[in-house]
């Protein structure tokens, strides 16, 4: 489950999570745009990246992840790192599926709760690594 996440303009960090393939269709639009299956946020004017919090389903070892950038051809993210952490409550965030979110950025107060949870002091599980387009 999404937490926060710093831009969903293009496409919601919901599909983060998704089980299925990723399926690009040339044709699909909505009122936002093209419709894209990864997380697709706008270009950063601002210094800083783009990041999301996410709540895994169950407490358990994390033996992997796939980062597929397959259909990001020349617009994907330069570089990924991935942090995580065993927390014994809920975060002190607002509810962040409270609001229709693709199209949106996380407000400076957002910001600023999701950056007071300390997850610059999780554990890294994958460092800064480069990542390919497609």
């Amino acid at each position: 489950k999404i937490l926060f996440a710093t831009d969903e303009w293009f496409a919601v960090a919901d599909n983060l999570n998704k089980d299925e393939p990723i399926e690009f269709d040339e044709n699909a639009f909505d009122e936002h745009g093209k419709v894209m299956d990864g997380w697709e946020t706008r270009r950063k004017r601002t210094a800083g990246h783009d990041w999301c919090l996410m709540k895994l389903g169950l407490p358990g070892a994390i033996r992997g992840f796939e980062v597929d950038t397959a259909f990001f051809t020349g617009n994907q993210v330069p570089r990924i790192s991935i942090q995580a952490a065993s927390l014994s409550s809920d975060l002190p965030l607002p509810p962040w599926n409270a609001k229709a979110r693709k199209g949106t950025a996380a407000t400076a107060e957002e910001v600023g709760a999701a950056e007071g949870v300390g997850s610059d002091q999780w554990h890294t599980l994958v460092a800064m690594s480069p990542l390919s387009p497609g």
